[in-house]
Order: structure tokens, then C-alpha cells, then sequence
């Protein structure tokens, strides 16, 4: 049986490999679609977009492994809100420079 302490970065070592895996074939993907001559003329997709629907990817993904963590979805529910609400300043520090 694994330790408490290498569970957790075992989980941490999963998240790192799907987050990397996500954010390297986002761009690669991108460029793909773009000098492929699969795409018609003129149907070029909105890059904003793309980035927006790979948010939330990553957001579902950390979601996901969150509740695998937490064993259960309610648990999970209980840690982001035990994270973000009682813990204001922690929020407010990470929430001004990303709102920025």
C-alpha cells in the first residue's frame, strides 16, 4: 500500500501529465488545422474561441481528478469551496494578477 504522502504526488505527477499532455497538442492541433489543406478557404475558425473551449477542457480535467482525489464529487465541491470561499486572501492573491 502506497503511503499518504506518495498518493499525493502520485496524483500530483496524473494532473502534470494531463495538464502538459493538453497544453502542447492545443498548439500543435492549432497549427495543423491551420496550414492543413483539409480546411476549405474561408472557414477558418475564431482563435478565441479555441482558447476558450481549451479552458474549459482544462477546467473539466482538473474537475475530474479533483473528484478522484477527493474519492467523491460532494467532496470535491466541499474542497473548492473550502479553498476559494473561506479562504479569501488566498483567492483575492491569485484572482487580481489572472484578472489582469
Amino acid at each position: 500500500p502506497l503511503s499518504p504522502a506518495m498518493k499525493i504526488s502520485w496524483m500530483a505527477a496524473v494532473a502534470l501529465a494531463v495538464l502538459t499532455v493538453q497544453n502542447t497538442t492545443i498548439p500543435i492541433t492549432m497549427r495543423l488545422a491551420r496550414t492543413t489543406d483539409a480546411a476549405a478557404p474561408g472557414e477558418e475558425y475564431c482563435v478565441q474561441v479555441l482558447v476558450l473551449i481549451s479552458e474549459i477542457m482544462k477546467l473539466i480535467s482538473s474537475c475530474f481528478l479533483l473528484a478522484y482525489e477527493t474519492k467523491s464529487s460532494a467532496a470535491a465541491v466541499k474542497e473548492v469551496k473550502d479553498s476559494f470561499v473561506n479562504d479569501l486572501s488566498t483567492t483575492l492573491n491569485l484572482g487580481v494578477p489572472a484578472g489582469l
